[in-house]
């Protein structure tokens, strides 16, 4: 490209910001489109009330105010033309790079997101929360919230530049233009609108500390209770480590207290006051009593001498 044609492309880009919509125009295009949107959805659904169940067409309404929206912006954007909003608040869209009417393929882009923007919201919020099952609901919840937070940070930066009311039009670089040279004093809510921008600003950044103290909260508290179940764990494991009979050294099962203080399994005990002295009184079906702990060798008159520790 030419020095030439640089500078001619520089004039002519000066030349268009002179006819830079306001910032009410913008927003007044949009509200315009809705409500000739919302008419006409009104009447369809009207007629397909009469001829069909009330059920039916509770089922249906979604589909046929999408219909609706389709017929409008393929009369309108695809084709090429104004659209009812834009021609009462006399402004057309164009290409910001080239400055020319939006290709075909953008023009389609933008009317098919237009027209069916709650169907891909409800697909990426299905999909998001069906991968979700492993961190309860939190990938789903913050990704939502980030979506509506660039979307609050896009409408504080239309209020100060007065470019893209919405993020579609940002991603595809359509912007609008005014059919009437633009005063100095045409737009006289500029202030306001400076105003209501850095207002957005601070509520999202307070939205946005708000979220880090909860996403914090909850990771301390995941934190304190994973630290606790260990703690119980490593409690609960040291004193089955401990609690072990010195007869089969496994943990102890009916555990009984002897009164010199040692602890045995009751089976095992009992299979030790009744082993045999000698080989040769086995043989003979003899068998003798060690009347005696098997630790300290502290004598035992009697069975009653036995406790059985309960909850031990």
């Amino acid at each position: 490209m030419t020095e030439n044609q640089s500078s001619n492309i520089n004039n002519y880009k000066n030349k268009l910001e002179k006819f830079q919509p306001t910032i009410s125009q913008i927003i007044c295009n949009e509200q315009k489109d809705d409500v000739f949107i919302k008419s006409l959805q009104d009447e369809s659904n009207a007629i397909f009330k009469q001829f069909f169940r009330a059920r039916l067409w509770i089922q249906w309404q979604p589909i046929i105010d999408e219909i609706n929206k389709s017929i409008y912006y393929l009369l309108t954007t695809v084709s090429g033309h104004q659209t009812l909003g834009e021609e009462y608040c006399q402004i057309i869209c164009i290409d910001y790079n080239q400055y020319l009417i939006p290709s075909l393929w953008r023009r389609l882009t933008l009317a098919a997101i237009y027209s069916f923007r709650t169907r891909f919201v409800n697909f990426f919020k299905n999909l998001a929360t069906n991968n979700d099952h492993n961190h309860d609901g939190m990938v789903a919840e913050n990704l939502q919230f980030l979506i509506d937070s660039i979307k609050k940070i896009n409408v504080a930066i239309f209020f100060l530049q007065g470019q893209y009311p919405d993020l579609i039009k940002r991603f595809l670089s359509i912007r609008y233009l005014s059919t009437s040279v633009k005063s100095s004093s045409t737009d006289y809510n500029q202030t306001s609108f400076k105003i209501l921008s850095f207002l957005t600003i601070i509520q999202v950044i307070l939205s946005f500390y708000a979220k880090y103290m909860i996403i914090t909260k909850k990771s301390k508290t995941k934190h304190i209770n994973i630290s606790i179940d260990n703690t119980k764990e490593s409690i609960h494991s040291h004193n089955n480590d401990g609690k072990r009979c010195p007869l089969c050294f496994s943990s102890y099962q009916n555990p009984t207290l002897l009164f010199c203080g040692h602890i045995f399994c009751w089976d095992c005990l009992s299979d030790w006051m009744l082993t045999t002295s000698t080989s040769a009184r086995q043989q003979q079906g003899h068998f003798e009593r060690k009347d005696e702990c098997p630790i300290c060798k502290m004598k035992i008159n009697d069975t009653k001498q036995f406790v059985l520790l309960h909850n031990f």
